[in-house]
């Protein structure tokens, strides 16, 4: 290879075509992961799409992989070029002869250094193929002419791209593995960088969705605050929904609509958004200029917007959003397109709205800083929109039969901005409705744990009223048709008894246990008709087991029968989740009488669908007056309306410290007898 073969290589190129080579497979698996993402898209869970494979981004994004993916082919056979016409191909010296030799000769020597180079005898395979060809050259007319010619006995060895990974590449040298050395520590150094902060938004999104999946402590003391024993279930759903939160997350929910809204109304109005560009914006030129002001500094922020303009709009581009503004439709923008305006409306002629605030309620008194200035709960646009959700849900048996509403869903005429945000606000709505059971848990309030529960089951079912008879009565014949004549779902107490276990009685203060054999009347039914459902819709039975839940609650209360008992609220003290209650709040709870305080409040779930029967055991503490008492048990549903049974069972609670004392006395009669026993035997022995 001579000196100035060599300085034609163009070795600089090296580095170059490892870069494209490596930002083509990178942009490949971007593209691919996108396509992913499109195919994959579920536009029932997510509000904005992926941005679409026509979009401007993923066009940009093909034709650089193409780009990349040509000039990696076109540099590598560049360089193939340049370094194969830097090799000296020489028969002569290859085989070892003299340039005058004849083909006998030649012969000889082919002969010679094959028997020496051969693979199969352990030579080397490269070095075998050049004395081939070396042979070739000086014993084939043809490759003769062609090496004389073109330097190489197979004719001219250009190539116009190469896509295979070339030897230089994977064992560079010289100052091209320094250079190749440094980019791809420098990719290195990237990748960790990128994966980082990937692992970083992993964590952050995980903690949003675990914040947005949680109740925080701003709105346990709201609701612990506000809720009272006469809370109705409306006011139950109405702080639910104006809680601190709530509103926080609904209001930044809000904030994403807003930016979906202008993208949309930019598209439909083009000419609008070109003149606004085209204007003179006096708000944002930094205001006039005192005389005498240097014009740099106005020419400086003018120069600072339009770089902003600018990025804003390759940021647009970038994410999708122009793809996004085009295929979505909202209220208010596009013609016959129904929101939460349209919600409103029907629930105000339905005469749901404006909501109706007991006197007991709130949150109709209530004001929320938006902005310099207090407004009240409608004029939140949050709470409001709440308010509206919450309403919306309860009046859903309506709604969703309503000919607007369908005739709207079959055109796709439905904001996504509002109702799938319903779906959002629903999940929220029943991790706070646990929240306010574990308030009137802490405050052992019977009134307001039944209601609550009872306004889980109008929030899951969709009816404004949970103990309306005419409800009751439509959900029954809803449940006869689905599931036949005995599937009205009811639990039946077969079996109760409560005891202090190891104990022949009860005492003040024994930690006791109700004892309750169930039985589920509606179990059978059930099973053949999920079962039936499954078979049709080619579901594996199993699925159907496994995914059943069905709630119901137990709540223990009692009532002394001679007389008055004593009433201890030491818990409203002691219990760190009502700190902040004030005075007022306490005494609210404080005040309760007797049979509506609770014993204990206690959960099960039925998640084998064909249990027909099952024990549940509920502990809970003995009153601590003596008496005869009447035990009352509820069994609520929080699945199911008009399904509840109160049930009873009258106890004798003894005195404690009096067992205790006559247990002592008892005692101290048998250690007594025991001693004089011991004296009477030891007596005889004396006189013997």
């Amino acid at each position: 290879m001579s000196e100035e073969a060599v300085e034609n290589v163009p070795y600089y190129l090296m580095p170059v075509a490892a870069l494209c080579g490596t930002y083509s497979l990178i942009a490949g698996i971007k593209a691919v992961h996108q396509v992913y993402k499109v195919s994959t898209y579920n536009a029932e869970k997510t509000i904005i799409p992926p941005a679409p494979l026509k979009s401007k981004q993923f066009v940009t994004l093909i034709l650089s992989i193409v780009g990349s993916a040509v000039a990696y082919g076109f540099i590598c056979a560049k360089v193939n070029n340049s370094l194969a016409s830097a090799q000296v191909f020489d028969p002569f010296e290859i085989l070892n002869i003299q340039a005058s030799a004849d083909i006998a000769a030649i012969k000889a020597a082919y002969r010679s250094l094959s028997k020496l180079h051969h693979p199969d005898k352990g030579g080397d395979a490269d070095k075998f193929q050049t004395i081939n060809l070396a042979y070739k050259a000086l014993s084939d007319a043809t490759a003769r002419e062609n090496w004389e010619t073109h330097g190489h006995p197979d004719g001219p060895q250009t190539q116009t791209l190469s896509f295979a990974l070339p030897d230089w590449l994977l064992h560079p040298e010289g100052n091209v593995a320094i250079a190749l050395l440094v980019m791809y520590l420098a990719m290195f150094v990237g990748i960790i960088v990128y994966v980082f902060k990937f692992v970083t938004k992993t964590e952050d999104d995980i903690k949003k969705r675990q914040w947005d999946n949680s109740v925080s402590q701003s709105d346990m003391s709201y609701l612990a605050t506000n809720l009272r024993p006469d809370s109705t279930h409306l006011d139950v759903l109405f702080y639910i929904a104006t809680s601190p939160e709530s509103l926080e997350i609904t209001e930044q929910s809000m904030k994403k609509m807003d930016e979906l809204k202008e993208a949309r109304s930019e598209f439909l109005n083009p000419s609008k958004k070109k003149k606004e560009a085209d204007t003179f914006d006096f708000a944002d030129d930094g205001g006039w200029a005192d005389e005498g002001e240097d014009d740099a500094a106005a020419k400086a922020a003018k120069a600072k917007k339009e770089e902003n303009e600018k990025l804003a709009k390759q940021v647009a581009m970038a994410s999708g959003k122009d793809e996004i503004a085009k295929n979505i439709k909202i209220e208010g923008l596009d013609d016959g397109v129904l929101g939460q305006k349209w919600v409103e409306r029907t629930l105000e002629s339905l005469g749901q709205w404006p909501p109706k605030f007991d006197e007991t309620c709130n949150v109709p008194n209530m004001t929320f800083g938006n902005g310099k200035k207090a407004v009240s709960v409608l004029d939140h646009r949050a709470a409001r929109r709440n308010l509206c959700m919450t309403l919306g849900r309860l009046n859903a048996l309506k709604l969703n039969v309503h000919p607007e509403l369908m005739e709207a869903g079959k055109k796709n005429f439905i904001d996504p901005t509002y109702f799938k945000a319903t779906m959002e606000y629903r999940q929220r709505t029943g991790l706070l409705l646990e929240a306010a059971l574990r308030v009137a848990g802490s405050v052992r309030s019977y009134r307001l744990y039944k209601t609550i529960v009872e306004a889980v089951s109008m929030f899951k079912i969709g009816t404004s009223d949970a103990l309306s008879e005419d409800n009751i009565m439509w959900f029954k014949e809803v449940m006869q048709r689905t599931y036949g004549p005995l599937g009205t779902p009811r639990v039946i107490i077969s079996d109760m008894d409560l005891e202090t276990p190891g104990e022949d009685e009860i005492a003040t203060e024994d930690n006791c246990k109700l004892q309750i054999t169930l039985n589920r009347t509606h179990a059978e039914s059930f099973t053949k008709q999920k079962m039936a459902m499954a078979q049709k819709q080619g579901i594996p039975p199993q699925v159907v087991m496994q995914t059943y839940r069905e709630g119901w609650w137990i709540l223990v209360r009692c009532k002394k029968l001679d007389g008055d008992a004593e009433v201890k609220n030491e818990f409203l003290d002691k219990n760190p989740l009502l700190a902040a209650l004030d005075n007022g709040s306490k005494k609210h709870f404080a005040g309760e009488s007797e049979e509506n305080r609770l014993l204990n409040a206690w959960p099960f779930i039925i998640s084998n669908i064909a249990q027909k029967e099952g024990k549940v055991n509920v502990s809970f503490k003995a009153p601590s007056t003596p008496g005869k008492y009447k035990f009352m048990v509820d069994i609520k549903s929080q699945e199911f309306l008009g399904c509840d049974q109160i049930l009873s069972l009258e106890k004798e609670v003894l005195d404690k410290a009096e067992i205790e004392r006559k247990e002592a006395e008892a005692n101290a009669e048998d250690d007594d007898a025991e001693a004089d026993s011991d004296d009477e035997d030891e007596e005889p022995k004396k006189s013997k």
